[in-house]
Protein backbone atom coordinates (compact mmCIF):
# COMPACT_ATOMS: atom_id res chain seq x y z
CA UNK A 1 0.00 0.00 0.00
CA UNK A 2 1.10 3.30 -0.67
CA UNK A 3 0.36 6.21 1.53
CA UNK A 4 -0.31 9.86 0.04
CA UNK A 5 1.28 12.61 1.50
CA UNK A 6 -0.70 15.62 2.28
CA UNK A 7 0.43 18.75 3.70
CA UNK A 8 -1.67 20.41 6.59
CA UNK A 9 0.41 23.29 7.15
CA UNK A 10 -1.18 26.33 6.88
CA UNK A 11 -0.24 28.85 4.45
CA UNK A 12 -1.74 32.24 4.66
CA UNK A 13 -4.18 32.16 2.27
CA UNK A 14 -5.77 29.16 3.59
CA UNK A 15 -5.83 30.42 6.78
CA UNK A 16 -7.54 33.98 5.47
CA UNK A 17 -9.93 31.90 3.12
CA UNK A 18 -10.89 29.57 6.27
CA UNK A 19 -11.23 32.56 8.51
CA UNK A 20 -13.69 34.34 5.80
CA UNK A 21 -15.78 31.52 5.65
CA UNK A 22 -16.20 31.14 9.38
CA UNK A 23 -16.88 35.11 9.47
CA UNK A 24 -19.20 34.88 6.56
CA UNK A 25 -21.16 31.43 8.31
CA UNK A 26 -21.19 33.49 11.68
CA UNK A 27 -22.57 36.25 10.56
CA UNK A 28 -25.33 34.66 8.78
CA UNK A 29 -26.44 32.82 11.62
CA UNK A 30 -26.12 36.57 13.43
CA UNK A 31 -28.25 38.22 11.19
CA UNK A 32 -30.95 35.04 10.59
CA UNK A 33 -31.44 34.74 14.78
CA UNK A 34 -30.66 37.70 16.54
CA UNK A 35 -29.82 40.31 13.74
CA UNK A 36 -32.85 43.35 13.96
CA UNK A 37 -32.80 44.20 10.42
CA UNK A 38 -36.45 46.17 11.02
CA UNK A 39 -34.06 48.82 12.96
CA UNK A 40 -34.10 51.99 10.22
CA UNK A 41 -30.37 52.95 9.47
CA UNK A 42 -29.44 56.34 10.72
CA UNK A 43 -29.88 58.98 8.03
CA UNK A 44 -26.07 60.06 7.39
CA UNK A 45 -27.51 63.35 5.93
CA UNK A 46 -29.18 64.79 9.16
CA UNK A 47 -27.34 67.48 10.98
CA UNK A 48 -25.86 65.91 14.67
CA UNK A 49 -26.82 67.29 17.86
CA UNK A 50 -25.48 70.22 19.69
CA UNK A 51 -23.63 67.45 22.28
CA UNK A 52 -22.55 64.97 19.93
CA UNK A 53 -20.92 68.52 17.17
CA UNK A 54 -17.46 68.22 18.45
CA UNK A 55 -14.63 66.83 16.37
CA UNK A 56 -13.34 64.42 18.13
CA UNK A 57 -17.30 63.53 18.10
CA UNK A 58 -17.09 64.41 14.45
CA UNK A 59 -14.26 62.01 13.94
CA UNK A 60 -15.24 59.40 16.01
CA UNK A 61 -18.62 58.78 13.89
CA UNK A 62 -17.25 58.71 10.74
CA UNK A 63 -15.45 55.55 11.25
CA UNK A 64 -18.47 53.96 12.46
CA UNK A 65 -21.64 52.04 11.01
CA UNK A 66 -24.76 54.23 11.12
CA UNK A 67 -26.22 52.21 13.58
CA UNK A 68 -24.07 52.65 16.25
CA UNK A 69 -25.87 56.12 17.08
CA UNK A 70 -28.79 53.91 16.92
CA UNK A 71 -27.62 51.53 19.75
CA UNK A 72 -25.72 53.76 22.32
CA UNK A 73 -26.89 57.37 23.52
CA UNK A 74 -24.93 60.76 22.98
CA UNK A 75 -24.00 60.68 26.56
CA UNK A 76 -22.22 57.13 25.88
CA UNK A 77 -20.94 58.09 22.69
CA UNK A 78 -19.07 60.55 24.14
CA UNK A 79 -17.82 58.68 26.80
CA UNK A 80 -16.63 56.12 23.51
CA UNK A 81 -14.80 58.85 22.23
CA UNK A 82 -12.54 59.95 25.28
CA UNK A 83 -11.74 55.70 25.72
CA UNK A 84 -10.71 55.96 21.97
CA UNK A 85 -8.65 58.89 22.29
CA UNK A 86 -6.64 57.42 24.72
CA UNK A 87 -5.51 54.31 23.11
CA UNK A 88 -2.00 54.46 21.65
CA UNK A 89 1.22 52.10 21.10
CA UNK A 90 1.75 52.23 24.67
CA UNK A 91 -1.99 51.89 25.65
CA UNK A 92 -3.77 48.86 23.61
CA UNK A 93 -6.51 48.92 25.72
CA UNK A 94 -9.01 50.91 27.61
CA UNK A 95 -11.97 49.57 30.14
CA UNK A 96 -14.64 50.94 31.48
CA UNK A 97 -17.71 49.34 33.99
CA UNK A 98 -20.30 50.61 35.84
CA UNK A 99 -22.75 49.00 38.31
CA UNK A 100 -25.97 48.52 36.89
CA UNK A 101 -28.72 47.57 38.51
CA UNK A 102 -29.50 44.42 39.94
CA UNK A 103 -25.94 43.78 40.77
CA UNK A 104 -24.85 44.21 37.40
CA UNK A 105 -21.76 45.97 35.70
CA UNK A 106 -21.90 46.87 32.50
CA UNK A 107 -18.28 46.90 30.97
CA UNK A 108 -17.16 48.67 27.70
CA UNK A 109 -13.77 47.55 26.36
CA UNK A 110 -12.43 49.62 23.22
CA UNK A 111 -9.48 48.47 21.71
CA UNK A 112 -7.10 48.46 18.31
CA UNK A 113 -9.04 45.86 16.23
CA UNK A 114 -6.61 42.33 16.13
CA UNK A 115 -7.76 39.36 14.67
CA UNK A 116 -9.20 37.20 17.69
CA UNK A 117 -8.87 39.68 20.65
CA UNK A 118 -12.40 39.60 20.99
CA UNK A 119 -12.74 35.95 21.50
CA UNK A 120 -9.41 36.42 24.05
CA UNK A 121 -11.67 38.84 25.70
CA UNK A 122 -14.94 36.76 26.20
CA UNK A 123 -13.06 34.09 27.22
CA UNK A 124 -10.79 36.34 30.06
CA UNK A 125 -14.24 37.25 31.49
CA UNK A 126 -15.69 33.49 31.01
CA UNK A 127 -12.69 31.77 32.91
CA UNK A 128 -12.37 34.36 35.51
CA UNK A 129 -16.02 33.88 36.31
CA UNK A 130 -18.25 36.92 34.44
CA UNK A 131 -21.02 36.18 32.60
CA UNK A 132 -21.70 38.19 29.22
CA UNK A 133 -25.49 38.79 29.40
CA UNK A 134 -25.69 41.15 26.33
CA UNK A 135 -23.58 42.87 23.96
CA UNK A 136 -22.64 45.14 21.32
CA UNK A 137 -19.90 45.43 19.00
CA UNK A 138 -18.57 47.94 16.45
CA UNK A 139 -15.50 48.13 15.15
CA UNK A 140 -14.15 51.75 13.26
CA UNK A 141 -14.13 51.16 8.86
CA UNK A 142 -11.09 52.18 6.92
CA UNK A 143 -10.04 55.86 7.00
CA UNK A 144 -10.78 56.49 3.35
CA UNK A 145 -8.50 58.50 1.32
CA UNK A 146 -5.36 56.98 -0.18
CA UNK A 147 -3.35 54.84 2.14
CA UNK A 148 -0.31 56.30 3.44
CA UNK A 149 3.11 55.23 1.86
CA UNK A 150 5.11 53.35 3.22
CA UNK A 151 8.98 53.67 3.71
CA UNK A 152 10.60 52.26 0.34
CA UNK A 153 13.17 49.86 2.33
CA UNK A 154 17.09 50.20 0.69
CA UNK A 155 19.45 47.20 0.34
CA UNK A 156 23.08 48.48 0.52
CA UNK A 157 25.98 46.72 -1.26
CA UNK A 158 29.34 46.61 -0.42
Amino acid sequence: MRGASVSTAPTPARFLARYEQQRAAIRAVYLRHLGDLSVPAADPAQPPADSMASPAVQRHLARLDPAYTLVFSEVEIERHTSLVARLSAANLVEVDAAAVEGGLWRVTIVAFDYLGELSLICGLLAVHGFDILDGDVFTYEPVSGPAPRRPRARLLRR
